[in-house]
């Protein structure tokens, strides 16, 4: 941990988003993940993802940081609403922070959050470089009331946004959905604007998936969770990052998106993996001989993946058919069915379909 007087952070404070909220600004976000790569890491660190975040315009909790326990006063919580917050270690080397016992729930005083972070610290030694104290967001953790949104690169589709059920439900849950209802994905390439629109649109396209349905669409007497524009809004935001795909960013992926109350989509939790600062060799836009670069502002281009399973092997991450299964003989059909193509980045949290 850190030695001497530590300086404190300034409070990172919600982001509310508009309508009107302005294009991210790629050349800052491209400097926070050359740096990362610079000083030899392979994904960001929370206080970093958090910022990529704000800059497209998806709302994250109101965070404070600090070094050690010692730092944690009535001062540094006064910004944070509500009576609990989340406690989550600050590390460059732990990407699952649950399953390592670095991520806890304390009351909002500074001896129980004190409490919390020297009992993580005792436990996790020098992996834990800092930690971060959340307002505890309020929502229903129930299927949909937490999304799945994430951004990667496919050599079929060129950079993809998929959404689908998020939280502890999200691998479960999807291996057990019919196919074509588990997730729902959408490309920047402009090629493929015409056949949505006319299939409806991006809303009508996304509520495809299960847990889009569940939280955008009224159920009985239950009113819909969240505007399907709003889970909308968000993709489009997240497809405004296409860019950097695969150069500076092989993936990232918001886990849960949770949905609150009053019906914001507020991201607790985001993982980024970072890319090496150039282009793989042997990738290309794959769609550059028809419509040119897939670089531009994903405006009204979207796809999806078909709504039917296909016969052949078919990628787990992109959904690429025609590919030769990695998997083992004994492996189950599900398994066999839906495997890496062996061609794009599988996702540390992919799903067994």
């Amino acid at each position: 941990m850190h030695s001497g007087a530590a300086r404190r952070p300034p409070v990172a404070q919600p982001v509310r988003v508009t309508s009107r909220q302005p294009p991210p600004d790629l050349g800052a976000i491209r400097g926070i993940l050359g740096a990362a790569r610079a000083a030899g890491r392979s994904a960001l660190m929370e206080p970093e993802g958090r910022a990529i975040l704000s800059a497209c315009g998806i709302a994250v909790p109101a965070v404070v940081y600090a070094a050690r326990a010692a730092d944690v006063d009535d001062a540094l919580l006064a910004s944070l609403p509500g009576a609990a917050v989340i406690v989550k270690v600050v590390s460059s080397k732990l990407a699952h922070k649950t399953e390592a016992g670095a991520v806890a729930v304390a009351a909002r005083e500074p001896a129980a959050v004190r409490a919390v972070i020297s009992a993580m610290h005792e436990r996790l030694g020098e992996l834990a470089e800092g930690f971060s104290i959340a307002e505890l967001v309020a929502h229903d953790r129930d299927p949909g009331g937490e999304l799945l949104l994430a951004l990667r690169w496919t050599d079929d589709m060129g950079p993809v946004a998929a959404v689908g059920l998020g939280g502890i439900y999200a691998e479960p849950l999807s291996g057990d959905l019919r196919p074509g209802r588990e997730i729902a994905v959408a490309s920047g390439s402009a090629v493929l604007a015409a056949g949505l629109a006319r299939s409806g649109g991006l809303g009508e396209h996304l509520v495809r998936a299960t847990g889009v349905r569940l939280a955008a669409t009224p159920l009985r007497s239950r009113a819909a969770r969240v505007p399907l524009a709003a889970v909308s809004d968000a993709v489009r935001r997240l497809l405004a990052l296409a860019p950097l795909v695969p150069d500076d960013l092989i993936e990232l992926e918001i886990n849960p998106l949770a949905i609150t109350g009053d019906g914001r989509l507020v991201a607790l939790d985001v993982l980024i993996n970072l890319g090496t600062g150039h282009s793989p060799s042997g990738r290309r836009d794959p769609f550059a001989s028809s419509a040119g670069s897939w670089r531009r502002a994903p405006s009204a281009s979207w796809a999806s993946r078909p709504a039917t399973t296909p016969a052949t092997p078919s990628c787990a991450t992109c959904w690429r058919t025609g590919s030769a299964p990695t998997a083992s003989p004994s492996s189950s059909p599900a398994q066999r069915r839906w495997t890496a193509c062996g061609v794009c980045p599988t996702s540390p949290r992919s799903r067994a379909r």
